[in-house]
């Protein structure tokens, strides 16, 4: 997981310091979906799709909070999802200078956005998803193994205390 993240925010410094050529909207878009997913492992990519600026995604003081109802949830109750402040610069840079740009003069309160302009769905999110960590790592990662390297990232780096794998992942 740490790994993931790493590279998510390096992905982040480096497409703000230095933009790429082609599409710098979409490279910053995906590496702040993997560096969110990554941080907040208790989601999953339904949600992920779903988030709405106002609705799911509020600030709270000085850093972002996630919340879900429970008919939105695999588990069917309700979920809230501290997110790293870390990432409070990141979002930023995204929802002010970045996500207008892919709108194209779209309303949408959706937080991902195509470069076309309209809100990514869960299909799409998994494919930039997977398309962009076989890029950066030289295997595919899809949303759902996130929670696994969540998981053994705990179980490696405190084994004693393996048991909050469970509650990090949302589970019972």
């Amino acid at each position: 997981a740490g790994e993931i993240a790493a590279w998510a925010y390096g992905r982040m410094d480096e497409i703000i310091a230095n933009p790429p050529v082609r599409d710098p909207a979409s490279h910053f878009r995906d590496a702040l979906m993997i560096g969110l997913l990554i941080t907040c492992p208790t989601m999953r990519l339904s949600n992920l799709a779903m988030i709405e600026i106002g609705r799911h995604l509020r600030i709270l003081e000085d850093s972002y909070h996630l919340s879900f109802n429970a008919d939105e949830t695999k588990t069917s109750k309700p979920m809230s999802i501290p997110v790293p402040a870390s990432l409070t610069p990141y979002i930023n840079h995204y929802i002010d200078a970045v996500r207008p740009g892919l709108l194209l003069g779209a309303d949408s309160q959706r937080l991902w956005i195509t470069r076309y302009g309209n809100p990514m769905k869960g299909e799409g999110i998994y494919l930039r998803i997977t398309t962009v960590t076989e890029r950066a790592f030289g295997t595919p990662i899809n949303p759902h193994l996130f929670r696994d390297c969540a998981a053994t990232t705990v179980a490696i780096d405190d084994p004693e205390h393996v048991g909050t794998a469970a509650h990090v992942l949302g589970h019972n």
